[in-house]
Parts: C-alpha cells; sequence; structure tokens
C-alpha cells in the first residue's frame, strides 16, 4: 500500500506535468506575475473627453490584489486608479493631456507593464452643419 503521501505526488505528476503543459503555472515568469497590456496598442489616438478601456492580459497568479493604473506622459504621470488584478480592465475618460508619447502602465505587485505609445489628442468638435439647402422652410 502507497502511503498518502506518494499518491499525492503521484496525482500531482500526472496532472500537472504533461506534454500538453496543461500546469496552470507553465510559462514565463513574467506571465505568471506581470499583467501583459492589451490596449491601448501602438498607434492608437485617444480624444480628450473620450470613455477608454485600458485593457491587460491578468497574470496567471492574478488574485484580488489590487493594480494600479497610470498615464505616463513627457511632461507629467497621472495615477488614473486602481482595481483588482484579475479583472483585466479599467475604463477611464481621458483627460486633456495632450501627447504624442503617451504610455499606460500596469502595476501589481509582481511588478508592472508599459504599453506601447499611442497619442492623445484634442476632443472633437462637431459644428453643426446645415443639410436642408437654400429655400429650405419648414
Amino acid at each position: 500500500m502507497k502511503s498518502p503521501l506518494s499518491l499525492l505526488l503521484m496525482l500531482c505528476c500526472a496532472s500537472c506535468i504533461g506534454s500538453n503543459q496543461s500546469n496552470p503555472l507553465d510559462g514565463s515568469e513574467s506571465e505568471l506575475i506581470t499583467p501583459q497590456i492589451t490596449r491601448p496598442s501602438g498607434g492608437d489616438f485617444w480624444f480628450a473627453g473620450s470613455r477608454q478601456e485600458i485593457r491587460w492580459t491578468p497574470s496567471k497568479l492574478a488574485s484580488d490584489s489590487l493594480v494600479t493604473v497610470e498615464l505616463i506622459c513627457p511632461d507629467r504621470i497621472l495615477t488614473i486608479g486602481s482595481t483588482a488584478a484579475s479583472t483585466g480592465a479599467f475604463f477611464w475618460v481621458v483627460t486633456d493631456s495632450l501627447s504624442s508619447t503617451c504610455h499606460v502602465k500596469v502595476s501589481g505587485q509582481g511588478g508592472h507593464s508599459v504599453s506601447d505609445q499611442f497619442k492623445i489628442r484634442p476632443s472633437l468638435v462637431l459644428n453643426r452643419l446645415d443639410i436642408r439647402g437654400s429655400g429650405w422652410n419648414p
């Protein structure tokens, strides 16, 4: 008869180490502890006043610990907010920090990730356009 410890070790080895990498902890160290930003992506344009979603793939060891989301521009660093690491998203109304070289940084207890460069532009101003043409009377 096998001891409970040896049965546990056999079970763990059979389920955690296999050719299909079924172990949830397989992967690089950065995937295990660092969130990977997926949005904004490089070359995006965000407009002041618009509501944008910052997205990341939570680390494999993400829990309900908090991550801090920051905007990094050449002239300032702004803490946008914080949320549970496992949510993978944070909504933000873009401020008027106009810049051609901004990044988002998501920091958690295991490390941080910085997005590709994106741009913040002034809000779009739509003027009223008269499409009725001359001679139109309501």
